[in-house]
């Protein structure tokens, strides 16, 4: 008869592949293929293919203390528009400035602010500048800023690890997006341990 390492190997080489394309499929696949299917759904129904987000708060970090907020009442991922904006920056945790801006649009990698108010804060005094076009830096491009608002089982492990260090970094709780974390890796891994059984 056959030796029980001669059966045993390919049955564990087998599911390690398994294993390793299971991970690829959930990390490569599956979030971008529910992200279209909400979309030609709504397309199919008659709606917009992305829907308009809500009350977007955006934090940045730097040296692990908020570096700039970002408020927007709406933000449109079909137009990359955002309405009801209102920036605020920061400088060692100290506020320096303020821009609001009732429409902010993204072109030729930019954001542009248009018909606005920035505020300059300063130690003794508050400087005022109305505008009606303005280019304010944003460490966030469109795609960050709709990421933000994705459920953690749609996000990508990349997207999941840049959630979580961003909470921890500030203290906050990331444990629902460390479960979805571990998960992927753990439900396609159960192959493997369902062989060595």
């Amino acid at each position: 008869g056959a030796s029980a390492k001669r059966l045993v190997i390919p049955v564990i080489t087998v599911a390690i592949l398994i294993s390793f394309a299971t991970i690829f499929v959930s990390e490569k696949v599956v979030p971008y293929s529910e992200v279209e299917k909400e979309r030609i759904i709504k397309e199919a129904l008659g709606e917009r293919g992305f829907q308009i987000q809500r009350d977007i708060v955006v934090k940045n970090y730097e040296k692990g203390s908020v570096s700039q907020l970002i408020f927007a009442n709406e933000f449109d991922p079909e137009t990359n528009i955002m309405r009801g904006v209102t920036i605020q920056d920061f400088e060692g945790g100290v506020l320096r400035r303020i821009v609001e801006a009732d429409r902010v649009v993204w072109k030729d990698d930019a954001w542009h602010f248009y018909d606005g108010i920035m505020y300059g804060v300063g130690s003794e005094a508050v400087t005022v500048v109305k505008f009606n076009t303005q280019n304010v830096y944003l460490d966030r491009t469109p795609q960050q800023i709709a990421t933000k608002a994705k459920r953690p089982d749609k996000m990508t492990v990349a997207e999941l690890r840049q959630e979580i260090k961003e909470i921890q970094s500030i203290g906050g709780d990331a444990k629902r997006f460390l479960v979805q974390l571990y998960t992927r890796f753990a439900i396609p891994f159960a192959s493997l341990v369902f062989a060595l059984i």
